[in-house]
């Protein structure tokens, strides 16, 4: 009885062997690693400092509304400077500029103002979509036009939105839309404008 279970067992054990060599050496499957590829995120962080060139246009009130006139479109130029601080995709700094205008505002009399430098400082919130940035901006604006003897200093708040693109990665271009509402005193009239100007930037971010 013995005798016949050690080769029923040892019957198996060769059977078992055969079958494996016959079906061949099986390796164990092995999970392969997942690689995510690196997206480059472009940080709006630092200085830069660009020009600007576009069209302003708008309107005035002379003595609170007894006179209303348009102010034809004229070409505007200057440049900017500003710092970016960037958290995520949130952009916030503060920019100065100054823009000159070639704007006229005729006024009863005829008389004829020209638009002198203007300065200005905004902060800035952004939004940053890799190498794009969307933002709106908030500040002060102030300057001077000029009768052909006598300058009339205005000054108020501007406020506008624009967008911005990096060409390359110090290099960007963008489109700003600004408004500013402007008020002075011209030999005891009261002078209110509103500018709107549409401007192409081109800048470099160091």
């Amino acid at each position: 009885m013995f005798k016949s279970t050690l080769l029923s067992s040892a019957a198996l054990l060769v059977a078992m062997s055969s079958t494996a060599f016959a079906g061949g050496y099986v390796a164990p499957v092995v999970a392969q690693p997942v690689i995510v590829p690196v997206v480059q995120v472009h940080d709006w962080s630092g200085a830069y400092a660009g020009l600007k060139f576009g069209k302003s246009s708008g309107d005035w009130e002379w003595n609170s509304g007894a006179e209303f006139g348009p102010i034809d479109s004229a070409n505007a130029y200057g440049g900017f400077a500003g710092y970016n601080m960037q958290r995520g995709n949130l952009v916030y700094g503060v920019e100065a500029g100054v823009t000159k205008s070639d704007v006229t505002v005729v006024a009863p009399g005829p008389t004829t103002f020209d638009a002198d430098n203007f300065f200005e400082i905004k902060g800035r919130l952004g939004y940053a979509m890799d190498r794009v940035m969307v933002y709106g901006a908030l500040g002060y604006m102030s300057g001077t036009i000029n009768d052909g003897a006598t300058d009339v200093d205005l000054d108020g708040m501007t406020y506008g939105i624009g967008a911005e693109f990096m060409v390359t990665d110090n290099i960007f271009a963008g489109l700003e839309y600004q408004r500013a509402a402007l008020s002075g005193t011209y030999l005891a009239n009261d002078l209110d404008a509103d500018v709107d100007t549409i401007s192409v930037r081109v800048g470099f971010q160091f």
